[in-house]
């Protein structure tokens, strides 16, 4: 447990650096990742319509993430990753991080993704396009409130924590193409 701790901080922590020399970060405040709208029906969570959102704009729904982009959100996404494997993150720490994943965009890609009012069902979508299974009544991303303990045996029910990364593992390969 130790160890996933010090490689999340250490992950976090070397993020903030690479990030406070290219002077892109960006304020973590919940107002900036809110300002991509959950309040409508059924709508996916900041992090969840920024993971989709980037998948759709790379297939051809708007304005596509560059090369240098790429780049920049690679780290941003493994650091998401590493927060939401590590089951320790507060709410806190995924907001600073999904601030950051906007602050990497343009302002024309988050209108589009805004645009695009991605709901729980394009989530499960993504997922059945993935071949992975969740179980009925549980929406991934569910279980953020739930302690350490609680989240570790709620992921073993579930067969482990692969559901909760494989859409990002999509997303960090498209982005890593992308990158070359």
């Amino acid at each position: 447990m130790n160890y996933q701790r010090v490689f999340v901080t250490t992950v976090l922590a070397g993020l903030s650096a690479v990030l406070a020399a290219c002077g892109s970060a960006a304020p973590a405040t919940s107002a900036q990742v809110s300002g991509l709208d959950t309040s409508y029906p059924n709508a996916l969570n900041a992090r969840g319509q920024l993971l989709i959102g980037t998948v759709r704009l790379e297939e051809g729904n708007g304005p596509a993430v560059t090369k240098e982009q790429a780049a920049k959100l690679i780290p941003l996404w493994q650091a998401s990753k590493s927060l939401t494997v590590s089951g320790t993150a507060s709410q806190a720490e995924m907001d600073a991080v999904n601030n950051q994943i906007l602050a990497a965009m343009t302002a024309e890609q988050i209108k589009a993704i805004r645009a695009m009012q991605l709901v729980q069902a394009d989530m499960q979508a993504f997922y059945q396009m993935l071949g992975v299974t969740v179980a009925s009544g549980m929406t991934p991303g569910q279980g953020q409130s739930l302690s350490p303990a609680e989240r570790a045996t709620r992921q073993a029910q579930m067969g482990g924590a692969s559901s909760s990364v494989a859409n990002v593992d999509y997303l960090l390969a498209l982005l890593q193409r992308k990158a070359r």
